[in-house]
């Protein structure tokens, strides 16, 4: 299962740092990182470790991951557009990338660490719901660097 091993895609809402607005994001989590991306665009990643903390709230349908040691003041939320089961395979998921010493596909933080140019490739793209974006499949982003300019 691919939650067990802290690798997980798929479309979430992101609630945006500053305006606390949620934005759909498609997101990406593997073993100790996270990346969101909006269309091609990589629009933030970090890094999961044994620090991280995974908070679900049921009620909200959201998940909040938090470092109360390092950053006491910094929570990152999602929430789930695919019902409270989701939300929780979202859970174990994010919870096992977080540890992935314990899976044993521990990768170290540069191997993990996406480029800062990293995009989506075509392959990546072709599992996205565009329908849910409101975008079709013909409208989307082909990942080819002339779709992207930067």
């Amino acid at each position: 299962m691919a939650e067990a091993e802290g690798r997980k895609r798929g479309l979430l809402l992101k609630r945006s740092e500053w305006l606390r607005m949620w934005n759909r994001r498609h997101v990406i989590l593997s073993p100790a990182t996270l990346s969101w991306y909006d269309g091609t665009t990589l629009k933030g990643s970090l890094h999961l470790d044994a620090w991280t903390k995974v908070v679900v709230d049921r009620e909200r349908q959201e998940i909040s991951l938090q470092w109360p040691d390092a950053h006491p003041n910094r929570n990152v939320f999602f929430r789930c557009v695919d019902g409270l089961e989701e939300l929780i395979n979202w859970r174990r998921a994010f919870e096992a990338a977080a540890r992935p010493e314990q899976t044993g596909v521990y990768c170290t933080a540069a191997e993990c660490a996406p480029a800062k140019s990293q995009v989506l490739t075509p392959a990546m793209l072709s599992s996205v719901d565009w329908s849910a974006l409101g975008r079709t499949q013909e409208s989307a982003p082909s990942g080819d660097p002339q779709d992207n300019p930067s």
